[in-house]
């Protein structure tokens, strides 16, 4: 009989109940450390957004602020252009007249230059100065002289090696370009403009040419002039009109950065928020969460159980709210147990009203509450093509406010704004519930009437620059308005060149005596 062969059995490897309870508490756990984690980058990608949201409109503020320098400064000139001296050709009058002026605003010097392209006046020297080659590029001239536009330069070098950009704008005497009349700004100047809005504590912004060249910088300015902006910042501001992305400053900080272009595309206006903080407090709360995790191990499995069953429903309270703020609607936190998941219902509460600030303020004038440029252009691009297809007139308002420089100079700028907030109520009950009022900016307001012919635009005007030339309480100056008009589609088939006709018609307006509603046309 054949013996039976015994196979050795292993002996099952048995756990200690101490090592069956750790792992049952790491696995009981580790869902709620994971949680926990997820809750911190969830806050670390909202503080993100938030750093993006407030330096995006930053940069839109600081575009504005830039855009109103552009244009006031633009204005300077025009009026100069027009000046008594100018047209008898008693330049050094002129000199005197133009350095006065240069002291009131924010520019390096006036210069003037001459069909051959020599620089004949320089407010920054002597008027007896002899004639030097003009430093402006020579392409800008070219363009002033031959088409009579007013010229944006980009970020140039003079010939005493100074940066500057020139606004110039052509003086016509005899009905010919004889000079061109130029605004040097520096770098220096560009720079406080700049340092208006106020930054945090390593925050940086600069204002950067059509080339992506550095012409203005808040921050070691004098180091960085006339170099490129970091090449990923370069590519996407030729790239893109507006847009936010990770980068680094020129001396080599990472920062979050958001830009934006001014409304002709000419100037980008970048500013870096640095993304260290960032980064530490993320790495300050995982080091937190660790701990924690390791805290929540060794209480056991039923505590484990417990946090990780709570921790859900605190997330899980916050899913329905958060799907909500992604639709846009406004986001009230529950209340949580745990400070990580109160401290994420607080953001998404905070973003949901900075979202809607957000919107506000993009389209809305804050001062007044009247829309701003970039609804009104928005809203007047639909309704110019809803026209087009009725085959109906759209008439387009310009209104400027006669003397209300002197309310601001005599009675300070609280004054100002309380004149224009009187002046969008005594408008809002003026018009039509169906016409869209817009300020621009300053005392520069727009209305768009939709079915509205010449006839019904001029009344219209009338009756706006009686209610408007009414006393304004507490204000000693006299303050009036000018309309100017334009009509869809005779005076122009698109919105540019309306808004051009209405501000031509305007300026007639004021040419004309001030305090009236003009259109430039007769045509019905």
């Amino acid at each position: 009989m054949a013996a039976t062969r015994t196979i050795p059995t292993r002996p099952l490897r048995r756990l200690s109940l101490r090592q069956a309870l750790v792992l049952l508490g790491f696995a009981c756990s580790l869902p709620a450390v994971l949680v926990a984690s997820l809750t911190v980058y969830e806050d670390y990608r909202l503080h993100k957004e938030r750093i993006y949201h407030a330096t995006v409109s930053i940069a839109r503020s600081i575009t504005v602020d830039w855009e109103r320098e552009i244009h006031g400064v633009t204005a300077g000139l025009q009026v100069l252009t027009a000046s008594e001296e100018l047209s008898r050709g008693d330049l050094r009058a002129f000199h005197a007249k133009a350095r006065q002026i240069a002291q009131l605003q924010n520019v390096d010097s006036y210069v003037l230059v001459d069909g051959r392209r020599m620089q004949i006046l320089n407010t920054a020297h002597d008027s007896t100065r002899p004639a030097v080659r003009a430093s402006a590029p020579e392409e800008a001239l070219n363009r002033v002289f031959s088409y009579r536009t007013v010229e944006q330069t980009d970020l140039f070098k003079t010939t005493t090696n100074r940066y500057l950009i020139a606004i110039s704008v052509p003086v016509v005497l005899d009905g010919e370009v004889r000079y061109s009349l130029q605004a040097g700004i520096s770098p220096d100047a560009i720079g406080k403009i700049l340092g208006r809005q106020a930054l945090g504590e390593g925050w940086v912004a600069a204002l950067l040419d059509s080339q992506g060249i550095i012409a203005g910088r808040t921050r070691d300015g004098a180091q960085f002039i006339g170099q490129p902006a970091v090449s990923s910042l370069r590519r996407a501001v030729i790239a893109r009109a507006e847009d936010t992305l990770e980068s680094t400053t020129k001396e080599g900080t990472p920062v979050f950065t958001a830009f934006t272009h001014t409304s002709d595309g000419k100037w980008a206006v970048a500013v870096g928020a640095p993304s260290n903080v960032l980064s530490e407090e993320l790495t300050a709360s995982l080091l937190k969460i660790i701990l924690a995790g390791a805290a929540l191990i060794g209480l056991g499995v039923a505590l484990a159980a417990w946090m990780a069953r709570a921790i859900e429903r605190s997330i899980t309270a916050l899913i329905e709210p958060a799907v909500d703020l992604g639709r846009g609607a406004a986001f009230v936190a529950p209340p949580t147990h745990f400070v990580e998941t109160a401290a994420l219902g607080a953001a998404l509460t905070e973003t949901s009203h900075m979202l809607a600030r957000a919107q506000q303020m993009a389209y809305h004038d804050p001062l007044t509450g009247l829309c701003n440029r970039v609804l009104f252009q928005e809203v007047a691009n639909q309704v110019l093509a809803a026209a087009a297809r009725a085959n109906r007139p759209v008439a387009i308002l310009a209104i400027d406010l006669d003397h209300f420089k002197d309310v601001n100079d005599t009675q300070g700028h609280a004054m100002g704004d309380a004149v224009l907030k009187a002046v969008a109520q005594r408008m809002k009950s003026a018009f039509r519930a169906s016409d869209v009022i817009a300020r621009f900016g300053g005392d520069e307001f727009f209305v768009l009437m939709d079915d509205a012919n010449a006839e019904i635009a001029l009344s219209a005007g009338d009756g706006l620059v009686k209610i408007l030339s009414e006393q304004y309480p507490g204000v000693t100056a006299k303050v009036s308005a000018s309309v100017g008009i334009s009509v869809f589609p005779i005076d122009g088939e698109n919105l540019d060149s309306l808004l051009a006709e209405a501000d031509a018609a305007l300026y007639a307006a004021k040419s004309a005596g001030r305090s009236r509603a003009l259109r430039r046309t007769t045509s019905p």
